[in-house]
């Protein structure tokens, strides 16, 4: 967690007395995600898998007094392993010469038999919100999905709310290891109504291009 105090000082013409700390905290295990599945199709490249990349944060936001956050990570081992989400809530507070937080909420999104990848977290000022994702699976094509969320973590269920049509099969799964680019720009934002909108990759009912068939679904939840 980190924070930017004594920023009355950035109107001055010597900002020098800005301040920038930061804090660790111990969270739930985390780990590079595999690559997600998708079922196969007619199309031009064929690639079996999609990139999760890696498990970075994409995405935090403050509301109501939080930081809400999420990453790509692996669940399961072996045959079974496949990509999920871990995601965080942290109650930050700030001194002139330091930030310290508490981890209020953490845990996981998962789908049997699915995976689910791309997290990008929107909540409002009442703490209400949402966790917009990618999903596919051996029977799932890649699809827009989100669960609620809010101050004391996940509230589940799963919703779809673009089912996606066909795999992907741009010409970034072309490459010898078949495996797609995805969708990791993801993005949520709750406006000021309380509504949360998320954009996130699918592939949709849309006319493709002769080298890529995806798409950007937007979704507007009210909490």
């Amino acid at each position: 967690t980190w924070a930017l105090s004594n920023t009355g000082v950035l109107s001055s013409s010597n900002p020098s007395a800005i301040r920038l700390s930061y804090t660790i905290l111990s969270t739930e295990t985390y780990g590079q995600p595999p690559n997600a599945r998708q079922p196969t199709g007619p199309g031009n490249f064929q690639p079996q898998m999609l990139s999760t990349n890696d498990d970075r944060m994409n995405q935090v936001v403050f509301a109501a007094g939080k930081l809400y956050g999420g990453v790509n990570t692996i669940l399961g081992s072996g045959s079974t392993a496949r990509a999920g989400i871990a995601y965080f809530v942290v109650t930050p507070s700030v001194t002139e010469q330091q930030v310290s937080a508490v981890l209020s909420g953490q845990g996981y999104v998962s789908a049997q038999n699915r995976d689910v990848y791309y997290p990008s977290i929107g909540v409002n000022n009442s703490g209400k919100g949402l966790i917009g994702y990618s999903l596919s699976g051996n029977e799932n094509f890649p699809s827009a999905a989100y669960s609620l969320i809010d101050s004391t973590g996940f509230q589940g269920p799963i919703v779809i709310s673009k089912a996606g049509i066909l795999p992907q099969d741009g010409f970034t799964g072309s490459g010898s290891d078949h495996v797609a680019r995805w969708g990791d720009y993801s993005a949520s934002y709750a406006d000021e109504l309380g509504n949360v909108w998320f954009a996130t990759e699918c592939i949709p009912t849309a006319k493709r291009t002769v080298l890529a068939n995806w798409g950007t679904y937007i979704t507007r939840v009210t909490p």
